[in-house]
């Protein structure tokens, strides 16, 4: 889950409230700006979801619609779909939240995070276990808020995201390997290509950047500690270390 901007509210919510209805948050053209804001990954896993059926992404809303009941128990539609409080999910990512209030009623703590919310980085509280077999989700630094969305949205019991995990991490280690090796043989222009691929796989429109982000900052470590010390070993000369620009959040690097 990375940082999401927050896009200009699409024409079709900006009206009267007393216009709002329930199909307002199915319009395409809030879907469609939806899919542009968040770079066409779920606002959660970063599944990509741009070309999915319809069947499998859901418009979701971050504080459930039955939040929104006045006294008749008549959902108010101007403040359940409101821009603000609508996110574009996986169905998987939407199915596990479903109705579930993403805020503390009692200490008013988060329990979810809001990926649009410029006051919380979600890379901030989640981070990642880099095990080759079974990748996954994990709190960072002990974070509570980050331990809650990952249980809440059962992101540490998907599949198709272990798989994901473990492709990238075989095409990104491909790339440290050609790394040392353009280094060994003092061929900086394949190292300059070599690292602005590696950046572009971690560029916020990419899928699973903070997965890539977490992994590649792992392997950078490794190249500078273990595999440079030997490349100076075996050939008795200094090597530079390597250094990669890393993007936050919403940044977008082409």
């Amino acid at each position: 889950m990375i940082l999401i901007k927050r896009d200009e509210c699409p024409p079709s919510l900006r009206k009267p409230d007393e216009d709002f209805v329930e199909a307002d948050y199915k319009k395409k053209d809030v879907k469609e700006s939806l899919l542009i804001m968040q770079h066409g990954k779920c606002c959660y896993c970063e599944r990509p979801i741009n070309k999915l059926p319809d069947r499998e992404r859901e418009v979701e809303h971050y504080f459930p619609r039955s939040a929104y009941k006045d006294e008749s128990g008549h959902i108010q539609w101007h403040l359940a779909n409101k821009w603000g409080n609508l996110l574009y999910a996986c169905a998987a990512c939407n199915g596990a939240k479903s109705g579930k209030y993403p805020i503390n009623r009692t200490t008013g703590d988060m329990i979810i995070i809001n990926p649009s919310w410029y006051d919380l980085d979600p890379e901030d509280h989640i981070d990642f276990v880099l095990d080759e077999i079974v990748p996954g989700h994990k709190e960072k630094g002990g974070s509570t808020i980050g331990k809650s969305t990952i249980k809440e949205l059962q992101l540490g019991a998907r599949n198709d995201l272990v798989q994901a995990f473990r492709k990238l991490r075989l095409s990104l280690d491909n790339i440290f390997i050609d790394i040392v090796e353009s280094i060994e043989n003092d061929n900086d222009a394949e190292t300059d290509s070599l690292k602005k691929a590696l950046e572009v796989y971690m560029s916020a429109h990419k899928p699973y950047a903070a997965y890539i982000r977490r992994l590649i900052k792992e392997r950078l470590q490794m190249l500078n500690d273990r595999d440079l010390p030997k490349l100076e070993q075996r050939h008795n000369k200094t090597f530079h270390k390597v250094s990669i620009h890393f993007p936050k959040g919403c940044e977008v690097r082409n």
